[in-house]
């Protein structure tokens, strides 16, 4: 009986070649998506935390917290500047919002009380800014001319940013832009 040879068993270097380059193309599409979800899951929830402080803040501004009437029940501005803004809301009570642009916070005073951060649990690291060059209230009269006069006042532009860290996507930071306008009603 004659000896046949087998015919080997494995794979020819070409084919081990491909199947290395195609596992890295592969692995390499998964890293970055990987990478990618990674720094999601990290992004959304400090955008969220941004969004949060800073649609709570427009809200107290705006509509008030418990016990204190916001803009919307203002019968009577007594100041107004870029940082800052007191009214008397429909309860008598006066109410001062303002802007510190050293600590970046936002503070409201009730009836010349101790001022309270807005919002309360505002993190360490997140900062509320002036939006670009605009400033944080602006004043407009019944023409829709810019004024400073608190008796001329008929609509306040409010508009800020709240910001986590540096507030870029890339640091895995958020950030978010904020402007309303209210109508100040004119009582007589």
């Amino acid at each position: 009986m004659a000896l046949r040879k087998k015919p080997a068993a494995g794979f020819t270097l070409i084919e081990l070649v491909m199947a290395i380059t195609i596992t890295g193309v592969i692995a390499a599409a998964g890293a970055f998506v990987m990478f990618y979800l990674i720094q999601h899951s990290v992004y959304l929830p400090n955008n969220l935390n941004v969004d949060t402080a800073g649609n709570e803040i427009m809200d107290a501004m705006i509509e008030g917290y418990p016990g204190v009437k916001g803009l919307r029940f203002a019968v009577a501005l007594t100041s107004s500047g870029n940082n800052n803004l007191t009214f008397l809301n429909a309860d008598g009570q006066s109410v001062a919002f303002s802007w510190d642009s050293i600590n970046k916070r936002v503070s409201v005073s009730v009836n010349g009380s101790v001022p309270v951060t807005l919002p309360y649990y505002l993190p360490a690291g997140m900062y509320i800014e002036q939006r670009g060059s605009s400033p944080f209230f602006s004043y407009y009269d019944s023409g829709e001319a810019a004024t400073a006069v608190p008796s001329s006042v008929r609509r306040v532009k409010i508009e800020f940013q709240v910001r986590s860290g540096s507030g870029n996507f890339q640091d895995w930071q958020g950030q978010a832009a904020f402007t309303s306008a209210i109508a100040v009603r004119r009582f007589q």
